[in-house]
């Protein structure tokens, strides 16, 4: 196999999801080191870094609300300090409330959008100031959606929440 993401380390949250797995295999697969976050307990995360294992690289877990930045901010201290510093960040974290405009809540709305749009700039913003610090070079991904581009009316915060990293 290829090692193209040798010695480099790459930060997912919402790496518990189907999306964040998927991301995480195929960059062990190629050799890169893997830090995930999610908001489930680690032990939710053994299992799937025994899997990482198999590639021979190092990977860290943690639980982590991206909502809130600090806690963010600790988690890409923790991932330099454990596997150094991020060079590929992907703002993955996302959630979707399955509720028409009318039926949807402030409070859902709202967390959505926090967990969608804030969680995916307090990740980047992090991550690039740790990157900046040591004068490395560094991509960002934001996982985006097909319900970004148009309206579905049963989505409408995870529409407009995946609109605003489109742009």
């Amino acid at each position: 196999m290829n090692k193209l993401f040798e010695n480099q380390t790459v930060i997912i949250s919402g790496g518990l999801g189907d999306i964040g797995r998927a991301t995480a295999l195929e960059f062990a697969k190629h050799g890169a080191n893997i830090a995930l976050c999610d908001v489930r307990p680690a032990s939710e995360g053994r299992e799937f870094l025994e899997k990482l294992a198999q590639f021979k690289v190092q990977s860290d877990y943690s639980q982590v609300d991206v909502t809130d930045a600090n806690a963010v901010r600790n988690w890409v201290m923790h991932v330099e300090d454990q596997l150094g510093v991020p060079g590929i960040i992907i703002a993955n974290a996302a959630t979707a409330t399955f509720s028409g405009v009318i039926e949807i809540t402030p409070e859902q709305w709202s967390q959505e959008l926090r967990v969608n749009l804030d969680g995916a700039f307090y990740l980047t913003q992090s991550a690039i100031t740790r990157l900046l610090h040591h004068g490395l070079p560094g991509r960002v991904v934001f996982i985006g959606s097909w319900a970004a581009h148009a309206v579905h009316t049963n989505i409408p915060a995870y529409c407009v929440s995946k609109a605003g990293i489109r742009m």
